[in-house]
């Protein structure tokens, strides 16, 4: 019995060992602050003494943050890793993560989005989110190298969709292991 739990404990130590390696490229936070509003609008919370964006309208965009991508890192796999807090007064959000990749000319080569609903803990309630998007080391064999990344509203009329911030980290594979 006892060999029988050694051979478990180091076949699960040999695969969880095994997966892929990344380095960090950037990191960028952003916080919804006066002269940087889009579609959303800037409230403060009196309790939490923080300010926070609110979206209202369908299809409108919030928090927003643009990364370059650096020389080296052009026409590599990337993740983009996206947290924050967010909260909503719908059940099932519309509200998204979306980020886009585009080109020097300013091209949109791609345009992915991700639902916060499932890290939404309860209705007007702030929680925790971490999700993340694949981006391949070329789209429709164009090279782009600015990453935008946005909080956008999907159609909901009537939801008042919050987020206080948004921390977006750029991940390139290295190796596997």
């Amino acid at each position: 019995m006892r060999y029988f739990a050694a051979i478990l404990f180091l076949l699960g130590v040999l695969l969880s060992s095994c997966g892929e390696s990344y380095k960090t490229v950037g990191r960028q936070i952003s916080v919804p602050e006066k002269g940087k509003l889009h579609d959303d609008s800037l409230l403060f919370d009196s309790i939490g003494k923080f300010y926070f964006s609110r979206l209202v309208s369908p299809g409108v965009f919030g928090v927003y943050n643009t990364f370059h991508i650096p020389e080296e890192n052009i026409k590599k796999e990337l993740w983009v890793v996206f947290e924050g807090r967010a909260r909503s007064n719908y059940p099932y959000s519309n509200g998204t993560i979306t980020v886009v990749g585009s080109n020097e000319k300013n091209e949109t080569l791609c345009w992915k989005a991700r639902f916060l609903k499932s890290h939404l803990i309860d209705v007007n309630t702030w929680s925790h989110f971490k999700d993340s998007i694949f981006l391949p080391a070329q789209l429709d064999f164009k090279t782009y190298n600015v990453i935008n990344t946005f909080v956008l509203l999907g159609p909901s009329a009537g939801e008042k969709f919050d987020v206080d911030s948004l921390v977006v980290t750029v991940r390139q594979k290295v190796s596997y292991i």
